[in-house]
């Protein structure tokens, strides 16, 4: 099973490719730029996964890994635009989103 799909930024090309390996038992995400490869993620998942159940698995790893490489274009895109390297976060939400995570 392949999902693929292409992207732009900033004029530049972009792939993301996930497949799974029944032989390994793993999906693997790639991300091409212009053709090279600059990421891969991967995840072992459980063998006994009926076609629907895989092609769930994968197209969720699938999505997951898209939906990521937007946010972070969308994070270069207004740190480029940004004079303020906080981008627009109030002091209190960055304390409040660090003493949450430091609990």
């Amino acid at each position: 099973m392949l999902l693929m799909d292409g992207l732009e930024f900033s004029e530049t090309s972009y792939l993301i490719k996930t497949s799974n390996s029944e032989s390994q038992k793993k999906i693997a995400s790639s991300v091409f730029c212009d053709g090279d490869l600059i990421y891969t993620r991967s995840e072992k998942y459980n063998g006994h996964l009926n076609e629907a159940e895989l092609f769930k698995k994968v197209r969720n790893y699938y999505d997951c890994s898209k939906s990521n490489l937007k946010a972070l274009f969308k994070l270069s895109e207004m740190y480029a635009n940004s004079r303020d390297l906080r981008l627009g976060c109030s002091r209190n939400t960055h304390a409040r989103s660090y003493e949450a995570s430091s609990i």
